[in-house]
């Protein structure tokens, strides 16, 4: 899979639609407005979001190493190389959340 400028674009925007879905799921996990462990993640529609979720952590994923190919080429300094670091990462850390939780999500539904 390739970054392309429609595909960052359509990344950006739901990356953002997820984000303001997470924030309300907190803000009404905090306030009391749901019982369930994981929000309005529960059931099919908590499956849906997870793969969503892991959909947009693997195109992270790809975005990172096209920033990190494309400054390979460049001959971006050598000190700049713990930013990519950082950002490969944190990629990676979302994509195993992600994970996670949707095994937990699913383990749920079996009981």
């Amino acid at each position: 899979m390739r970054a392309t400028p429609k595909l960052n674009k359509i990344f950006m925007v739901a990356v953002l639609g997820y984000f303001i879905f997470s924030m309300v799921n907190l803000g009404m996990m905090l306030f009391g407005a749901t019982d369930a462990m994981f929000g309005l993640r529960t059931g099919w529609l908590g499956v849906a979001i997870g793969l969503l979720g892991i959909a947009l952590a693997t195109y992270s994923l790809v975005l990172d190493f096209t920033n990190i190919d494309e400054g390979v080429r460049a001959g971006v300094h050598q000190k700049y190389g713990w930013t990519a670091a950082f950002g490969l990462t944190v990629s990676l850390v979302w994509l195993y959340i992600e994970i996670l939780r949707l095994l937990a999500i699913l383990r749920g539904m079996q009981d």
